[in-house]
């Protein structure tokens, strides 16, 4: 059975999903994890700013919410980009040799 190239990039796709959000996230957990915390000192450093809008409970709160949906982005677009250079790695665009010059089964 032959397999077409979008094929194998569909599998490898499959497979690899779960190793590459792992390998991603310890480096977007400590991405969320400090802008949970600007954004939690941000009540501390401009409390006007919240003036009937947020108590500082009702900000963290927020916040922390706000945090899960940002994970959640930065690994999908991580995860996107990732498989995008991929795509472009195994197509040949990273290669430095001139083909042109060259002849078949070269």
């Amino acid at each position: 059975m032959k397999i077409t190239r979008r094929q194998l990039r569909k599998l490898l796709a499959e497979t690899f999903a779960p190793i590459d959000r792992q390998y991603f996230g310890v480096g977007v957990d400590q991405i969320v994890e400090a802008w949970k915390e600007n954004m939690h000192n941000l009540y501390e450093q401009a409390p006007h700013l919240f003036m009937g809008r947020s108590t500082q409970s009702e900000w963290i709160d927020q916040v922390d919410k706000a945090a899960k949906e940002f994970q959640e982005r930065l690994e999908n677009a991580i995860l996107d980009s990732s498989l995008q250079v991929e795509d472009l790695l195994h197509d040949g665009h990273f290669h430095e040799r001139d083909t042109s010059k060259e002849g078949p089964g070269a």
